[in-house]
């Protein structure tokens, strides 16, 4: 994506998220001088807690904005590779 266009789809969302509150918003940050625990970092459950809040819609999310080192770091430990035996095809 260019940067002009990103910056325009940032400021798109960023301005949606103001005009709806923080309902849409799950915030898994430390807080204070506290210690980093397993619910301060992104998985499965706590990706699934964000689209809940999403409610109907939840199932239009396409994009997921993160900072390039998460990135990095889920590619690192195979966090972007979807797989799952559910969706094989059911013998004939």
């Amino acid at each position: 994506m260019k940067k002009i266009a990103t910056a325009a789809v940032l400021a798109a969302v960023l301005a949606a998220v103001a005009a709806g509150g923080t309902t849409h918003i799950l915030d898994v940050s430390r807080t204070g001088g506290t210690a980093s625990a397993e619910a301060n970092f992104l998985s499965a459950a706590s990706l699934i807690e964000a689209k809940a809040k999403l409610g109907e819609r939840a199932d239009e999310l396409t994009t997921l904005c993160i900072h390039p080192n998460v990135y990095f770091y889920l590619q690192q430990i195979g966090a972007l590779t979807f797989s799952t035996s559910a969706l094989r095809p059911l013998p004939c």
